[in-house]
């Protein structure tokens, strides 16, 4: 196998590099998406920065493009690339669920099946939830505005975890 890495089917030889493909693009754009979210960063730039070394564009009109740019690859990469060969291992049980009664947390203790799907279907859930409220229609009013703002510092403040989590793999 790639990496020292075979899989045990047929299914998972092709499903798993595509999930993982998209999964690593979501990790990638989850940490460029802080740097364009930052806002006391740019700030801090076009203060000093900017002054003193010629950027060459106007940041404060890319910035909030580029976030938007980055956040749809994520939703992108994170709930069609990674999620829909997810679905197939699941749905044709080339990955089963652990079938040890009510523990979903492993801790590092093998294969962790159950508090992948968990982690992967709050995550869909959250990032489905930020795509909607970021839609210009739902934000028009002031109570959808209220809406996309306080789902979007909650889901930021749920997500980043569960992305660590849903990351990790054998404990790892």
């Amino acid at each position: 196998g790639v990496g020292g890495w075979t899989a045990p089917n047929k299914i998972l030889a092709v499903t798993l590099p595509i999930a993982r493909a998209g999964g690593r693009l979501v990790t990638l754009n989850c940490a460029i998406l802080l740097l364009t979210a930052c806002k006391y960063l740019w700030t801090l730039i076009r203060a000093y920065v900017a002054p003193v070394v010629p950027i060459g564009f106007p940041f404060d009109h890319v910035m909030p493009k580029y976030h938007r740019y980055v956040a749809l690859t994520i939703i992108f990469s994170g709930c069609i690339i990674h999620t829909l060969p997810q679905i197939v291992n699941y749905s044709t049980r080339a990955i089963s669920i652990d079938h040890d009664g009510w523990r979903i947390w492993t801790f590092g203790d093998g294969f962790a099946t159950k508090q992948l799907l968990l982690t992967g279907t709050l995550l869909v859930v959250i990032f489905s939830t930020f795509f909607f409220t970021t839609l210009e229609g739902f934000r028009k009013t002031s109570a959808g505005f209220r809406w996309f703002w306080a789902l979007h510092i909650s889901g930021i403040a749920t997500a980043y975890p569960l992305l660590i989590i849903h990351g990790t793999c054998r404990g790892h």
